[in-house]
């Protein structure tokens, strides 16, 4: 008879009361650089999507802030306010000569948003009440 699961098997290591103390910090290390990894890869693979797909130069990713709690999301995926310059310099990375930024941008009235600091004489046309976190990937 074959054991399967010989994993079962191995014998406990012994833990240290320091380790059993850190166990919980250094699992949320790891969620947090799992949960950037995440984010990075979706704005990577949505990027070169609308590249192939549109003739925009421009790619913006939407964060979710939930006012309440201060919580940030992009495609459901967790993050912190901390967090954000390291999401900037792995996508930085990976589009080395892209313009790369987080930024606050306003929805114009025709639902598109705009970078009000680039554009003069916009201001009427911009609801500035539902301005929007973004990611933005620029290749133009």
């Amino acid at each position: 008879m074959e054991l399967k699961y010989i994993s079962s098997l191995t014998p406990l290591k012994p833990v240290t009361r320091e380790s059993m103390q850190n166990l919980r910090e250094v699992r949320q290390d790891i969620l947090k650089k799992t949960h950037v990894e995440s984010i990075v890869k979706h704005i990577y693979h949505a990027a070169l999507s609308k590249a192939t797909t549109s003739s925009s130069k421009c790619h913006k990713e939407e964060i979710d802030v939930n006012t309440r709690d201060y919580t940030m999301r992009v495609n459901n995926i967790p993050f912190e306010r901390a967090q954000i310059p390291d999401i900037l310099e792995k996508l930085q990375t990976l589009f080395p000569d892209c313009s790369v930024e987080h930024k606050s941008l306003s929805r114009g009235n025709d639902g598109k948003l705009y970078d009000v600091s680039k554009l003069e004489g916009v201001l009427p046309f911009v609801n500035r009440q539902k301005d929007q976190a973004c990611f933005v990937i620029d290749w133009s």
